[in-house]
């Protein structure tokens, strides 16, 4: 068993060239299986804009140092730089970057590309340790077994992520990228179809992958007993390795690679298949396990053909400077620092630093007026009763908007010409300014205006925190950009049930890819409540209440939804609106809805034959 901890887990730049490689050509995943994924490849190249970003975000890592493949960086730095690729791309989902990570041999160095075309398959399987020691410190892949059948390659592969602190814990794109890995192998010899992987094990505990790697989904975790359950419907079992545990795993994993002795594992295998933001663990999976394990198929490749390959690519390393061996041909640095693309590059980077400038001008400046830590401290000091009985930060501030509010309303009322809706910031700062106001409701005013303003924030960094860190990128979409690529999607998927939607000019504020996962499990129910034969109907609209603008869609689906389960989903008493369903697609949408975009979700009987789901920003 190990017993020491891996100080800080590194690993080599090179594992950097499939994110550059998925800036620079989307169109790298024209043909993926996803259909998001399909969809992401129709934009274009944002390579400068995430090269620029990493220099924000991890300012040591400059173009120069993302395109050495022979550094070494933090696992840590790699991970800030991954949140880099995900914020622009919006790729969140973890799973998605095993269809990315099939370019990984691609994208490699050059004696190990020539190496690899060379040999078969079963020497890049067999030599994959090695080659895995050359990238990481803190990961070992074992070969479990190895066999040819017919025209294919079987593997079984172990791969561990070592012992490490808390402070540095694994991410599932190490394990997902990895899968990309083996099936991009068949790329080396230039053939145009991919290997096969099976993800049987998870080293990730399932309460891990929930609350880290999908934290965006806001998905309520519990252990009751040896039951997992997931929005209270159970998805896990858990089960203890104590007694035999290689006759309970079926193998016998590297106990020099684990952190603690094998007997002492209580991992948990699904009960039932689990969709996660678009992607299905199949039952059966297991998660905690003491590695991760998959099962590897690759096509054999002839002798001719690899001989053709490596002779091809020696010649082009020897006479080619620009080594155009790979399928993706990267540029050196020296040759992009020399075009007038640096020129551009880094004029756009001032005026990034300028604005930064800027606004930490601005900041400097208020916080010489009034500094957060004293408003807070201010807040605290009124309404110390009440912070005392909030559990939360974010139950605290609401409390502290609400009675801010009240206190403001009440001093409203002593003074009738302003009468104005209380939520109303523009007329709280007409009043803050309106020199003519008397003192006391200029005072209020200015109160009100910057406490809410401070809690605001407060909200605002603790939701970012609880969402993992990750960004969310809010912009001015339209329905029919959200709307249509999923409309088709399910429409291929359920054929025999009509999906009926007209297009609009409506406008809407949210992030992209947020909102998609939403709608597509929203209309994916609504369908799968219709079947066999059914029809669904989707309208958007913009209406006005209470001097404020709203964006109203409604799906209407002809299967049937109870007056009672209607009630008990609008009162978060139920979850799915299928009889079998695990409600996971409604708590993601109800929460992606509710806590990223301000809006609810409604739902309504209308009769035997037709329901109704309303969404409202």
């Amino acid at each position: 068993m190990v017993t020491s901890l891996v100080p800080v887990p590194i690993c080599k730049s090179v594992s950097l060239q499939f994110l550059i490689a998925h800036a620079e050509q989307p169109n790298l995943l024209q043909s993926a299986g996803d259909p998001f994924l399909r969809e992401f490849a129709q934009r274009g190249s944002f390579y400068d804009e995430f090269i620029a970003l990493v220099a924000q975000r991890v300012p040591a890592y400059t173009e120069e140092k993302l395109l050495n493949t022979k550094t070494f960086l933090p696992q840590q730095d790699y991970q800030r730089i991954l949140d880099c690729f995900k914020e622009i791309s919006g790729i969140r989902n973890p799973f998605h970057y095993r269809e990315l990570g099939r370019v990984i041999p691609a994208v490699g160095d050059a004696l190990s590309q020539l190496a690899s075309t060379a040999a078969g398959p079963e020497w890049v399987i067999e030599l994959s340790p090695r080659y895995n020691a050359d990238l990481n410190n803190d990961q070992k892949i074992v070969v479990e077994r190895i066999e040819l059948s017919g025209f294919k390659v079987h593997a079984a592969i172990q791969h561990y992520f070592l012992p490490r602190s808390p402070d540095h814990p694994p991410y599932f794109e190490m394990v997902t990228a990895a899968l990309g890995y083996w099936e991009g192998i068949p790329l080396i010899w230039g053939y145009p179809l991919f290997g096969e992987t099976v993800l049987r094990e998870v080293q990730l505990s399932l309460e891990e992958l929930i609350k880290r790697d999908y934290a965006y989904l806001h998905l309520p975790y519990q252990e009751n007993d040896d039951t997992i359950l997931l929005n209270q419907k159970p998805v896990a079992k858990i089960f203890s390795l104590k007694d035999n545990p290689q006759k309970i795993l079926g193998y016998s994993p590297q106990e020099e690679y684990l952190s603690k002795e094998l007997s002492s594992y209580h991992p948990s295998e699904l009960s039932e298949d689990l969709t996660l933001d678009g992607i299905t663990f199949a039952k059966g999976t297991r998660f905690g396990m003491p590695c991760n394990r998959y099962e590897v198929t690759l096509p054999t490749v002839g002798v001719g053909r690899r001989l053709l390959y490596a002779a091809g690519a020696a010649w082009r390393s020897l006479f080619n400077k620009d080594a155009a061996y790979r399928i993706l041909v990267r540029r050196p640095p020296e040759v992009v620092i020399s075009e007038s693309l640096y020129a551009t590059q880094h004029e756009a980077m001032q005026r990034v630093q300028a604005i930064a400038d800027a606004e930490k001008a601005r900041a400097d400046t208020a916080e010489a007026k009034l500094t957060l830590e004293q408003k807070v401290s201010a807040v605290n000091k009124v309404f110390g009763e009440m912070r005392a009985q909030a559990h939360d930060t974010i139950n605290h501030a609401l409390v502290t908007k609400a009675d801010t509010a009240t206190l403001f309303r009440e001093t409203l009322f002593l003074h009738s010409q302003y009468v104005v809706p209380i939520d109303n910031h523009a007329a709280m700062v007409q009043i803050f300014q309106d020199m003519a106001a008397p003192p006391d409701l200029r005072r209020i005013a200015a109160y009100t205006k910057g406490t809410i303003e401070t809690m605001n924030a407060i909200i605002e960094n603790e939701r970012n925190n609880m969402r993992g860190g990750i960004p969310i990128k809010i912009e001015t979409l339209s329905g029919a950009s959200v709307l249509t690529p999923i409309v088709h999607s399910v429409a291929r998927v359920y054929p025999h049930v009509g999906i009926e939607y007209v297009p609009t000019d409506i406008l809407m504020r949210g992030d992209l890819h947020l909102l998609k996962v939403a709608f597509t499990n929203l209309i994916k129910n609504a369908v799968e409540a219709s079947l066999p034969l059914g029809k669904i109907e989707i309208t958007e609209r913009k209406t006005r209440r209470a001097q404020r603008d709203f964006t109203i869609i409604d799906i209407f689906q002809s299967g049937y939804l109870s007056p009672e389960n209607a009630a008990k989903l609008n009162s978060r008493e139920a979850f799915s609106t299928k009889s079998d369903g695990n409600g996971q697609g409604a708590v993601a949408s109800y929460n992606i809805i509710r806590d990223h975009h301000r809006g609810s979700i409604e739902y309504f009987s209308r009769g035997e034959q037709r329901a109704k789901v309303r969404v409202i920003f």
